[in-house]
């Protein structure tokens, strides 16, 4: 992946990573209590008085290895609370594409349009768990509690693989679907050190997940990071964590643990089109899995041919907007991708 130029670091400056303002999400009524959506127009339910915010992502930009042209493109868009909201059609976004080296943006109008759960598509998780010294008990008892009900509510299908990480990173399991195995491998004790390589443990489920993509491409491949976050021991950076990240086109979803160094997991999950999460106590382990399960599983899909020749890195930008009884509401993310391989 050659370095973004400085057209891409503007475009980032205009979109911006973060969220832009705020949003709404759906009530139950006969269905949710909206009106029927006119052919051809964005979602709306002006029946909806209870969120406030919006917060959109990209998961991923996938390239048909056949057809170089031809991207598909995850979409996560939550409420305030993180819970995805299902609703929306093509039209409540606005995509552009561009490539880095050119200042001339397209907005895509031809696009194939449905959610990930209508196509199918399974979870490949691969889970990094910090052991480092800084990690108390209590912290790797939650840590353990929260992998464990992690793999007990997983679907059938999704497959998860195991790495336990302090000085030395090591794999318990490869990916697989057992749920014993899996336990056991959280329950097995190791013995690799106080420091803490996180980001090299990261980086390993990045690799892996994407070798068992490209071999099962039904599966959307992801990283979740259980730790505390204070990398002190890795070969790798955090800058190198996010170029494969971005390079292999897998989100990081970071879980933070007792004194969680805040900035590093949330640059690390923002910069990857993850999210993040902090679990004080075993109490809240439900509702983080229930956010992030929701997330990954209720993607919206958007594909089309990426029409720009010539083009070694792209960039796209998406913004979404939805009008509920609060007033319309916006956020927008960027992600780049190369369209050519």
């Amino acid at each position: 992946m050659k370095k973004i130029n400085s057209l891409f670091f503007l475009i980032a400056i205009a979109l911006s990573f973060s969220v832009v303002v705020s949003s709404c999400s759906k009530d139950d009524d006969d269905d949710n209590g909206s009106t029927p959506t006119p052919s051809g127009q964005p979602y709306v339910n002006m029946n909806d008085n209870t969120t406030t915010d919006v917060q959109l992502t990209i998961p991923r930009i996938e390239v048909d290895p056949a057809r170089a042209s031809n991207v598909k493109l995850y979409l996560s868009v939550t409420d305030q609370n993180g819970n995805p909201l299902q609703e929306f059609n093509q039209f409540n976004f606005v995509i552009k594409q561009v490539c880095a080296e050119s200042t001339d943006s397209v907005v895509v109008a031809s696009i194939s349009f449905g959610t990930l759960n209508q196509q199918g598509g399974d979870i490949a998780s691969g889970i990094t768990m910090d052991y480092s010294g800084s990690m108390t008990s209590y912290d790797i008892t939650n840590m353990e509690n929260a992998v464990r009900f992690f793999i007990r509510n997983k679907q059938p299908m999704d497959q998860m693989e195991v790495i336990k990480f302090a000085t030395d990173v090591e794999k318990m399991v490869d990916f697989t679907t057992d749920t014993t195995n899996l336990i056991n491998a959280v329950n097995t004790s190791v013995d690799i050190g106080i420091y803490t390589s996180f980001f090299d443990a990261v980086y390993m489920g990045l690799e892996d997940a994407h070798n068992f993509s490209m071999i099962n491409s039904n599966y959307l491949p992801a990283v979740l990071g259980f730790t505390d976050g204070y990398n002190n021991d890795s070969g790798h950076t955090l800058s190198d964590v996010v170029a494969a990240s971005n390079n292999w086109q897998i989100p990081v979803y970071t879980l933070g643990f007792g004194d969680a160094d805040v900035t590093t997991l949330e640059n690390l999950a923002n910069q990857t089109g993850g999210r993040y999460f902090y679990s004080p106590d075993s109490g809240e382990l439900q509702e983080i899995y229930n956010l992030i399960s929701g997330q990954l599983k209720n993607l919206y899909v958007a594909s089309w041919v990426f029409a720009l020749t010539n083009c070694y890195e792209g960039v796209i930008s998406v913004e979404v907007s939805y009008t509920c009884s609060n007033g319309t509401f916006t956020s927008q993310a960027i992600k780049y991708f190369e369209p050519l391989k």
